[in-house]
Order: C-alpha cells, then structure tokens, then sequence
C-alpha cells in the first residue's frame, strides 16, 4: 500500500511538471506553524506520566498551476516535524537522584506532499481569497525520543515502545488570502485545519488528530 502510494504521488507530480508548459506556473517558498491536537489513551490513576502535545513545524517548497481562471491545483514538497511530551510524575525517596526522568519528547520528521485544488473566490490585482481542499501526504523518516533528567542533563531514550505509521494521510482545508506585487510575485497567508485520517502513534492514540495553524509563502509566477 505504501509503494502503491508513493508511485501515485509521483505520477501525479511527474504529470504536473509535463503539462507546465501550457498552463501557468507558479514556484515558491512556503513555512507552516502547526498546533496539533492528539487523542491520547486515557491514562489512570497509576499511570505514571501525562501526554501532552507540542507545536509542530513545516517548510519547502510549494507549485501551482492554473487550470482555468479560477481552479488551481498545488503540490510541492516539505519537510515537517511533529511529535508530542511525556511529563512523568514518579514518586522517590531522594528526588534529587540524577538519574530520575523529568520529561521525554517524541519527534517524528517527516516528508511532505500536499495535493490541493483551489479555486479563487475573489480576486482583483491586488489581492486574492483563493481557499482549496485536498490532502497532506507524509512519510516519515526519522523519529527520536530525548529525555531530560532532575540534575537537568538531556539524553536520547527509548522508554516508549511506539509504534509509529509510516505514512500519515491527513484531509486539509486552506483558506488562502494572496497579495500580489506587480504581474509576478505573489505573497499567500493560509489559515488551515486539518484531520488526520491514521494516527501517528498506534500505541498511545486513539485517533488522527486534529491539527490547525498558518502558512506563509512567497511565490513567483512564470
């Protein structure tokens, strides 16, 4: 199912490339800051740690290409980190042991491919509301887990056992507003929500989450 997915990725990438020579293009830089909102199993009484999510980030480069006046298809590709904190809350007779965990944090990095349609609702030669739905499409390649300790000293851990999807597929909505200098360069600030379809963690989730936040990109129109 992955190699199926990463082939279509690419095929549809590839067929955007072809076909840009006669449909408008648009190139650009694009960063994301992301709040994202896990499902975590409930935990105990006698569980002894607390999840908590952390601010996940993004940034690459974005394409566009004009179908028709207003309908638009966006692609690119990115790199995107995420991840989420363990506080622990063991109880010891010395709590000064160096030894004692203070808080892990998971990272799990990722690539990304959006595949969005857009369609401008308005537009004159100065700005622009061109919202567009579609789907993120990540595949991870790294993970890592550091610990803090009470004496303060950090160290790559392994407590958890996680059990993590290589491949997130998450639904997004953009709601884009573009200012536009001259015919050429367009500057894009995107509210967005996003639902994932799968769970990062299999281990500690219940469902995707739920993730919101803002993009800022700049582009240039060939």
């Amino acid at each position: 199912m992955k190699t199926f997915t990463i082939l279509f990725t690419l095929l549809i990438t590839m067929t955007f490339f072809v076909s840009a020579q006669e449909k408008k293009i648009s190139i650009g830089i694009e960063s994301f800051i992301e709040g994202m909102d896990y499902k975590f199993i409930e935990t105990d009484i006698n569980t002894n740690y607390e999840y908590s999510s952390s601010i996940a980030y993004a940034f690459g480069i974005g394409v566009k290409y004009q179908v028709i006046e207003k309908l638009s298809i966006k692609t690119g590709i990115s790199y995107s980190e995420q991840g989420y904190n363990l506080s622990y809350n063991y109880i010891f007779m010395d709590s000064r042991d160096p030894l004692i965990s203070r808080e892990s944090k998971l990272s799990v990095s990722y690539i990304r491919i959006p595949i969005m349609i857009g369609y401008e609702i308005f537009g004159n030669e100065k700005f622009g509301f061109n919202p567009s739905i579609g789907m993120d499409l990540n595949f991870q390649v790294n993970d890592s887990e550091i610990t803090t300790f009470e004496d303060g000293n950090d160290s790559n851990t392994n407590f958890r056992n996680q059990d993590l999807n290589s491949l997130l597929a998450i639904l997004k909505m953009n709601f884009r507003f573009e200012y536009y200098i001259g015919e050429q360069i367009e500057i894009g600030l995107s509210p967005f929500i996003g639902k994932g379809l799968n769970k990062m963690d299999n281990e500690s989730m219940v469902s995707g989450q739920l993730s919101y936040g803002i993009s800022l990109g700049i582009y240039y129109h060939f």
